[in-house]
Parts: C-alpha cells; sequence; structure tokens
C-alpha cells in the first residue's frame, strides 16, 4: 500500500468518524457535500479525487453529494475544467444548499510547495495556487 493511499484511508476514516459524532450529536447529519478538485491535468490527479469519492460513498452512513471538477484534458472530458469560475460555482453551490446538519468536503490531488498547490491544464506550464487563494475559494464555506 502507497504512502498516498494510507493517507487517503485515514483521511476518509476521520472525516467518517466525525459524521458518525456530528449526526449522533445533534442528531441530524444528513449529507456529505464532496467536493473532488483534480487540480493537476494527469490522470492520477482526477482518479485520487473520483476515488475518495467512491470510498466515502462506500463507508458513509450519510448520504454523499459528489462534484468533481478536473485539469486533465482527454479527448472527451468526464468533468469540467477546475478553473476559478468552475470550483467558484461548485463551492457555491454547496455553500447555497448546505444545511446545519450537513458537512462539506473538498479534496484536492496535485503537486505542491509549502503555503502553494500547483495548477496544470493540459500541456500548459503550471501555475501556483497561493494559500490566500485557496482560503478565498474555499470562503463561502
Amino acid at each position: 500500500m502507497s504512502h498516498f493511499t494510507r493517507h487517503r484511508i485515514v483521511i476518509v476514516a476521520l472525516l467518517c468518524l466525525i459524521a458518525f459524532r456530528a449526526d449522533a450529536q445533534d442528531g441530524g447529519a444528513r449529507r456529505i457535500f464532496y467536493i473532488g478538485l483534480g487540480l493537476y491535468s494527469e490522470q492520477w490527479s482526477e482518479n485520487d479525487v473520483v476515488d475518495l469519492a467512491t470510498r466515502l460513498q462506500s463507508v458513509s452512513r450519510l448520504r454523499v453529494l459528489p462534484a468533481f471538477a478536473s485539469n486533465v484534458s482527454p479527448a472527451r472530458r468526464r468533468y469540467p475544467v477546475a478553473d476559478d469560475a468552475t470550483v467558484a460555482a461548485l463551492i457555491g453551490a454547496a455553500a447555497r444548499q448546505a444545511g446545519p446538519g450537513d458537512l462539506v468536503f473538498v479534496g484536492i490531488s496535485t503537486h505542491g510547495a509549502p503555503k502553494l498547490l500547483a495548477r496544470k491544464v493540459g500541456n500548459a506550464p503550471p501555475t501556483e495556487l497561493s494559500a490566500r487563494e485557496l482560503a478565498r475559494w474555499l470562503a463561502p464555506l
């Protein structure tokens, strides 16, 4: 089992524990809004966020509502490009629809360094997503 896979399983397990605890405490965590963002243009980035949604659906007692954006550029695209407008739309939709008993979970797969994540679409050179910009993306939540 790879280092990344172990961490992914731990994240899912922790999220499920939080969900179960919230469900038991306030009698109401009904749904998990999962936003998966594959920010790198290689297939593994998209696969990571889709696989995490699948695992979350298989282990959670809650209804999981997945939404994806991916920077993979195949001949036939499965998900919208993870550009600023798409990410804002996905996060905005989750923020508007989530109620007090719901959870919103954003999964991101890409390369990165301290205080920044890499974004790469197709064959274009990678660009940086700073911690400050990521915080602005997530602010509606």
